[in-house]
């Protein structure tokens, strides 16, 4: 056989194998059938992932999970079968909220339809017995899926909750098995500051002077706080002329005029000047928190100007008023000091 003849026929050769073998290996020996065969192969390997991010509502089931942290102690751990409790609810387009579940980390599985447009809601609130404000703050800045807070009572029980719209649309599904998504809320151990007991002061004199009256709220442990709503400072007296507040320190708040304070309440015998939060509710309270190595030393310093006539004995009372983890209000902090001629 002449050596190019011997070419050929090796080159035929490698050619009928190789066909042989792709022939077995896509289980056809027709060339058209390949390329559909191997489409299928692709979209039976990619179908073992994840599949692609579902559109709002195409998914029905969510396993939720939570891990709880408190703001001013990271190290404590706090649980949803302890410490608090979640309630996740649908927004109705009556705008009712349906309840949707709740249960402890990794038990609570949630139904999404299309009418939720990829949203749910998760009320946050402290389990019965235990002392913890709920840390909006915190809470918003650590979850990238909760889109806004509310403030609302959603059971129509007498209750404000907070409520936090999470965005569920994003979440990946894996093929057969429900989508996860983890929350995780933020607290402030709550504790109630009491305040130091000014000496009374004498021998002021008749003649115009200024005294500051250096009340300062102390916590018994570090790594608390207190929702402060309301703070008034009280004078036995509805003349003005002798005792008069100038301004008053409200930490968190900082120093007020009686201008900003405005025109004091008058009683039968008493002179009012009151700041309050808005609202004066857990949601616009103003939060005394004390972290660890933190200064316990939280300044409610009066100004006052007096001008005292012969004889004259008049008391300046501080109180404080806060609410606890439910909203309820606590025992005013309170000190009384007399401002005597």
């Amino acid at each position: 056989m002449k050596p190019w003849a011997k070419a050929v026929l090796a080159v035929v050769l490698v050619l009928l194998v190789a066909y042989a073998a792709v022939s077995a290996d896509m289980g056809s020996v027709n060339p058209r059938d390949w390329f559909s065969l191997a489409q299928q192969s692709t979209s039976s390997t990619s179908s073992t992932g994840l599949s692609a991010t579902p559109a709002p509502g195409s998914y029905t089931q969510i396993d939720m999970n939570d891990r709880g942290y408190d703001t001013l102690n990271l190290a404590a751990s706090l649980t949803d079968d302890t410490n608090y409790q979640i309630n996740y609810y649908a927004l109705s387009s009556t705008g009712n909220y349906m309840l949707l579940g709740t249960g402890t980390s990794g038990a609570a599985t949630v139904e999404v339809t299309p009418s939720d447009g990829g949203y749910i809601y998760a009320a946050v609130m402290p389990r019965s017995e235990q002392a913890y404000y709920v840390d909006v703050k915190d809470t918003l800045a650590n979850n990238p899926n909760i889109v806004g807070d509310n403030y609302i009572n959603l059971n129509n029980n007498g209750y404000n909750y907070f409520v936090f719209k999470i965005d569920v649309s994003g979440l990946p599904q894996p093929i057969g098995q429900n989508a996860q998504l983890w929350l995780f809320p933020y607290f402030y151990s709550m504790q109630a500051p009491t305040l130091n007991s000014l000496n009374d002061i004498s021998s002021i004199g008749t003649a115009a002077t200024t005294e500051y009256l250096q009340w300062q709220a102390t916590f018994a442990n570090s790594m608390n706080a207190f929702a402060m709503t309301k703070v008034t400072f009280v004078l036995n007296t509805t003349d003005p002329t002798q005792v008069a507040l100038n301004d008053l320190n409200i930490p968190g708040v900082g120093y007020l005029t009686s201008a900003e304070l405005g025109t004091p309440a008058e009683g039968a015998t008493t002179l009012t000047w009151t700041w309050t939060a808005n609202p004066a509710n857990l949601n616009g309270a103003t939060y005394i928190t004390l972290a660890t190595n933190a200064l316990n030393q939280f300044a409610f310093t009066a100004n006052v100007g007096c001008t005292l006539s012969t004889g004259n004995h008049i008391a300046a009372t501080l109180n404080i008023y806060g609410v606890d983890q439910n909203g309820n209000s606590v025992a005013d902090i309170t000190n009384t000091v007399v401002l005597s001629e």
